[in-house]
């Protein structure tokens, strides 16, 4: 009985991942497609110019994300009463943050890029755009109550719109802030629905009251994974920032075409690590050695992902940039080469994350983070006046290395997670996990 009940739990979590999977499966190929098309129309000036706002405005979304994503997930969890409250409190302070991202980024671009008007009108659409993800702390209550399917669903839906807007625009030869303005709709979109949808789950508006004290427990709580947030969101972004700033718009158009594609399976992890956090978390509290091997099988999952997808994009990193983007992209192919083998690193890092937000180490997330963005910024005044694009790639996954992997080599209490890491980059143990999962799958 105990083991059909744990199968039956363990097919739920699994049929959760495939609803995140497939959306994220479905945006990859639409979203690839329409941005490969909106890259050849626009050309690696245009392009660079809308990826240099997108990126400087995601510099700011750590005001609009508050790093709640995992703790709301958790506290729902250990707090089901108090749900309402914990959302509406998340929600409010979300909220609160879109409206200093909307004036930090038009205050900050003004100062980097100065009598760039185009820029200026780009960097403020999308932070209209990123103010209406505060209503995306909605999608944590379907996560915590794994019902993804009805979120994933919302996505597909917003997804489509966005391309099927998108493409009408190439075909009309609009000029640029209207794509701008597409990215800002899907997130108006996305915000209504999940208002909708949570309402149908039998919730009530009305109750969604914030309480200060929430608020402020969940501020306590979240204030390292904030400062870990930013610190992130800058290493990962700092790169398109200073090459547009070093170099210039083409520049990061060739490098965001490289990015694009060494990106585009990153929701593989990002969604296994999503969905099966919970799971995580319930193995702890009833037993700390399922908890651990259950974290070390992700680990090693994690990097075979990462090593596959890294050897099977460098393989056709030319002919796949040739064939998307066309021969005024060709130097993106050997920048995509060197960036996708950070993804065995980031792949890692959402479990890592994650375990340390179940032991209670959100700070090291920010010392981490902190070690990513000095590395990386460091290597990009060095490498990129000797070697433009390629040397920001280069600088990304060095950072990552250090960051993501070396640093944990550092404290006491997140050496666990280093020698975890370790076993799993040595694929120590990834027969086990294998077997592992095909015994998982033979039983259910």
């Amino acid at each position: 009985m105990a083991k059909q009940m744990l199968n039956k739990g363990l097919l739920k979590y699994i049929s959760n991942t495939s609803w995140l999977m497939a959306e994220k499966i479905y945006r990859l190929g639409f979203g690839l497609l329409i941005t490969v098309w909106m890259a050849r129309y626009l050309g690696p000036e245009q392009f660079g110019t809308f990826s240099f706002s997108l990126s400087f405005v995601t510099l700011f979304s750590v005001l609009v994300s508050l790093g709640l994503e995992n703790l709301v997930v958790r506290e729902i969890l250990n707090r089901p009463k108090e749900e309402a409250s914990i959302l509406a409190s998340a929600l409010l302070m979300r909220l609160l943050g879109g409206v200093f991202l909307f004036g930090f980024s038009a205050l900050f671009i003004t100062q980097i890029r100065p009598n760039e008007p185009s820029i200026l009108v780009l960097v403020m659409i999308f932070s209209f755009g990123f103010f209406f993800k505060s209503f995306e702390v909605l999608r944590y209550w379907f996560e915590a109550h794994v019902k993804a399917k009805y979120s994933a669903a919302l996505e597909a839906v917003a997804i489509t719109a966005s391309v099927i807007v998108k493409a009408s625009l190439i075909l009309m030869e609009a000029p640029l802030t209207y794509f701008a303005w597409t990215i800002a709709v899907e997130t108006i979109v996305m915000a209504s629905g999940l208002l909708i949808l949570y309402r149908r789950q039998g919730n009530a508006i009305k109750n969604l009251k914030p309480k200060l004290d929430k608020m402020r427990d969940l501020l306590v709580e979240a204030w390292p994974l904030i400062l870990a947030g930013t610190l992130y969101t800058i290493y990962s972004k700092i790169d398109q920032i200073m090459l547009g700033k070093m170099v210039g718009s083409e520049a990061v158009g060739v490098y965001a075409a490289a990015v694009k594609f060494s990106e585009g399976w990153f929701f593989i992890p990002a969604v296994i690590a999503t969905s099966l956090f919970p799971l995580m978390l319930n193995a702890r509290k009833k037993n700390k050695e399922i908890y651990l091997e259950r974290t070390q099988h992700l680990l090693n999952l994690m990097v075979v992902i990462g090593v596959l997808a890294a050897l099977g994009i460098s393989g056709i990193a030319h002919p796949l940039i040739m064939l998307a983007f066309g021969s005024a992209y060709e130097d993106a192919a050997l920048i995509l080469i060197v960036h996708i083998w950070g993804g065995v690193f980031l792949a890692m890092s959402g479990i890592s994350y994650r375990y340390f937000i179940a032991e209670g180490l959100q700070k090291y997330s920010f010392y981490r983070g902190l070690t990513g963005v000095v590395v990386n910024v460091l290597l990009n005044i060095w490498l990129i006046p000797l070697y433009g694009a390629m040397g920001a790639a280069i600088a990304t996954v060095v950072s990552q290395f250090m960051a993501l992997y070396l640093f944990n080599a550092t404290n006491r209490k997140t050496r666990g997670m280093f020698n975890m890491q370790t076993r799993a980059l040595f694929l120590i143990g990834v027969p086990r996990t294998i077997k592992h999962i095909m015994l998982l799958t033979r039983n259910k």
